[in-house]
């Protein structure tokens, strides 16, 4: 095997992983890059220099990549730089967006929830980032269903959200409905999945309960003992697990160029409850969870 070294990051999820070019990774390596990826949920790889050609031949190894949609502000889309490729920026070129998602703050999101099979990952490749701002927030998921209550675990399995498609959406979508709690089809392990907070609803309640269940679930879930803050620089590769993390943008200088290529990896199944779900294991990146009950 290369030569690999994991590093975990200071808060609930990610670790950078240096291995050099990430392009030039054996078989075995890229196992314990995978492996890595299912611990920590985020992993970062630093200085990398690569062709979009190469990022989604990387991106392929993690699995069959989906073509890449096109925003609704967005003229030309990524023809140029791949068929995979989607371009993250707030940069325009003859008056006109060469990207999406601009320069303003991104809420807290699960990629793509909205699809019957939302993607199992997603990659981002840095060309250029602001100075300061433009930081992506991680929420480790695993993490924010475990400590729950039990009561409030107890009253989770059978419930799901309906995700409606956001207007602003860079993908169509089917306003599919999945479980609150889904248990990761790899790890075996229990998440919340709670997409956005805009247009979605719990199936079956009244809107005024499920609005005070969803708001009662996102106030426990924002909070900063559950998210790891990735600071970019030019050349980072960032690989998340779009099952069991939900990710948010800051906002940064509309005046600086901030322009990133993404790629995402085609989902294999649907969002599932397992049916011993109250009594599996917790991950083992939630670690003890004093004081719960």
């Amino acid at each position: 095997m290369g030569r690999i070294e994991i590093l975990p990051q200071q808060g609930a999820c990610g670790a950078e992983i240096r291995c050099g070019s990430v392009q030039e990774v054996d078989d075995e390596t890229f196992r314990a890059i995978r492996r890595a990826w299912l611990e920590h949920l985020v992993v970062v790889f630093r200085d990398q220099r690569m062709t979009d050609s190469e990022f989604t031949a990387f991106g392929r190894r993690f699995g069959p990549l989906k073509l890449a949609s096109i925003g609704p502000s967005v003229e030309g889309g990524a023809a140029d730089e791949g068929p995979e490729v989607h371009v993250v920026s707030n940069v325009t070129e003859n008056g006109l967006p060469i990207g999406i998602l601009g320069s303003g703050d991104v809420a807290w999101h699960t990629d793509m929830v909205s699809f019957l099979v939302p993607p199992t990952a997603t990659l981002l490749h840095a060309l250029e980032v602001p100075s300061t701002g433009g930081d992506t927030l991680f929420m480790n998921m695993y993490l924010a269903y475990e400590t729950l209550p039990d009561d409030v675990k107890r009253g989770l399995p059978g419930l799901t959200i309906q995700h409606e498609v956001a207007s602003h959406s860079s993908g169509a979508g089917t306003g599919a409905s999945h479980p609150i709690v889904c248990t990761h089809p790899e790890t075996g392990c229990n998440a919340l999945v709670l997409g956005s907070r805009q247009n979605t609803s719990v199936d079956g309640l009244s809107r005024e309960a499920s609005d005070e269940l969803l708001s009662a679930l996102w106030t426990h879930a924002v909070q900063w003992r559950f998210i790891w803050r990735h600071r970019w620089r030019p050349g980072d590769v960032v690989a998340w697990d779009n099952r069991c993390t939900a990710h948010a943008r800051q906002a940064f200088d509309a005046g600086s160029r901030r322009v990133l290529h993404r790629i995402q990896v085609q989902g294999s199944v649907p969002p599932r409850t397992a049916p011993d779900a109250l009594h599996r294991p917790a991950h083992p990146r939630v670690g003890p969870v004093p004081g719960v009950s």
